[in-house]
């Protein structure tokens, strides 16, 4: 039974982190341009393309990447964590 919550729980885990990705490392190719930065966002620093999202949140008032990313993370742990406490695990 629990496992009608945790499906769900790694769809959006799934999607929230492809979207989260792109929506990361396009504000950090705005940053330091296209070529340069999918460079340093996807080999060098993946570090910068979990914090890009709460810095643009803060300079630019832009928190729909740090929506996407967090709330995407925190969504899915409650759904697998209900679906988890169904199941008896």
């Amino acid at each position: 039974m629990g496992n009608l919550l945790k499906f769900p729980a790694f769809i959006i885990f799934f999607i929230g982190g492809i979207w989260g990705f792109f929506l990361s490392l396009e504000i950090i190719q705005d940053w330091m341009g296209d070529i340069l930065g999918f460079i340093v966002g996807v080999f060098l620093a993946p570090f910068l393309l979990t914090l890009a999202p709460l810095v643009d949140g803060f300079s630019n008032g832009n928190w729909l990447p740090a929506q996407v990313v967090y709330g995407s993370g925190i969504l899915g742990m409650v759904l697998y964590a209900i679906g988890a406490a169904i199941d008896g695990e």
